[in-house]
């Protein structure tokens, strides 16, 4: 504290008296010899006011007036280790509740409750200041994630910046991993493959990937919503698709399940089929577009003659040589050739044997 010399009226100041009040403390009084006194007070959110007086022969003064109250305040102390706790695991998660002890009168060390800022720091993320005790702060999933806090203070241009406190112990923030789709399609007639897909969950979930099972097989994460087909290896084959979802510390949703099955097999078509029978040999076809003139002595068929016996003729014959050849149907009492030397042309009933397969049964 530092003071002016007041007029001396003559006569020297043989001391000054300092008065100290407030500050919770009781009155104080100094008898400095000159104009200046340094006190130690304690740390209180309470001011400190004083006043002075002169002493000479000729009496003591009246007091001055009170100086501008004063504050005296320290360094905040260190705050305990915080408690931190997943939140809103029950949902998409992502965050975290941290809970402080505030500082006490002591630990604020003249500095009030009121005049203290707290800060936390996520190992994760950055500082975030003015945070009350049970926050909720955000933080990534799957992500082990620890926290310290600190108090700062500021009072009248009196400020403070307290040390971190030690770390919490680490939590690992999560959600549920909510249910994942499955979807599939059956193959076609003569298809031995199935359709299938499968969907991230939708809504407010901690959805870290997907896993597929095909079959008996082993599970397989999926990156994205997808689709594929698989190969049964059979006709009329079942297998299951099984999906999954798994969240960010691998806890699995339930299991969705649908089960396709390749197509049926084409059937084999029936089949009738004809041959010139042995001993004719040869038998003179007739066709939408005409030919078929059969003339005797010597036999022929369009002018191509037939020497008979087990030889090809080619022309519009057909011969007992060209096997056997399949039929669609009847043209009055012809067969309707589709294969063979003269396909498409029609030979007559009673010059050929007759065969079916697959349940085939034309007759004319």
């Amino acid at each position: 504290m530092q003071w002016n010399e007041p007029f001396i009226n003559g006569a020297a100041i043989s001391k000054y008296t300092l008065t100290q009040s407030g500050g919770g403390d009781g009155v104080r009084t100094y008898t400095p010899t000159g104009t200046s006194q340094t006190v130690t007070v304690g740390n209180s959110t309470a001011p400190y006011i004083f006043t002075v007086t002169a002493t000479n022969k000729a009496g003591t003064s009246s007091s001055s007036p009170a100086s501008a109250p004063q504050r005296a305040v320290g360094k905040v102390a260190i705050m305990a280790a915080p408690e931190i706790a997943v939140a809103n695991q029950n949902a998409a998660g992502g965050q975290v509740t941290v809970t402080y002890t505030p500082l006490d009168d002591t630990q604020r060390n003249g500095f009030a409750a009121n005049e203290v800022t707290y800060c936390v720091t996520l190992s994760t993320m950055g500082e975030t200041c003015g945070m009350a005790s049970g926050a909720v702060l955000a933080s990534t999933n799957g992500k082990e994630v620890s926290a310290t806090v600190r108090a700062e203070a500021a009072a009248g241009g009196l400020s403070s910046v307290g040390d971190a406190s030690k770390a919490s112990l680490g939590v690992t923030p999560h959600g549920v991993p909510g249910a994942a789709g499955v979807g599939g399609s059956n193959g076609g007639e003569d298809s031995q493959s199935v359709s299938y897909s499968w969907s991230y969950p939708g809504g407010a979930v901690d959805a870290a990937s997907v896993e597929v099972k095909v079959g008996s097989g082993g599970w397989s994460a999926k990156s994205g919503n997808g689709s594929t087909t698989y190969d049964t290896g059979g006709y009329n084959t079942s297998v299951t698709i099984s999906v999954r979802a798994k969240n960010s510390i691998g806890t699995y949703g339930p299991v969705a399940s649908k089960t396709v099955t390749s197509g049926p097999k084409k059937p084999t078509p029936p089949v009738t089929e004809v041959r010139v029978k042995a001993g004719d040999w040869h038998s003179c076809t007739m066709g939408p577009s005409g030919g078929g003139v059969f003339k005797t002595n010597p036999v022929r068929c369009d002018g191509v003659e037939s020497p008979g016996g087990n030889v090809n003729l080619g022309g519009n014959w057909l011969d007992y040589a060209d096997g056997w050849v399949t039929v669609t149907g009847c043209h009055s009492n012809w067969y309707v050739m589709s294969s063979g030397p003269v396909s498409g042309r029609w030979v007559r009933s009673d010059t050929v044997d007759v065969r079916d397969r697959n349940g085939g049964n034309i007759r004319c």
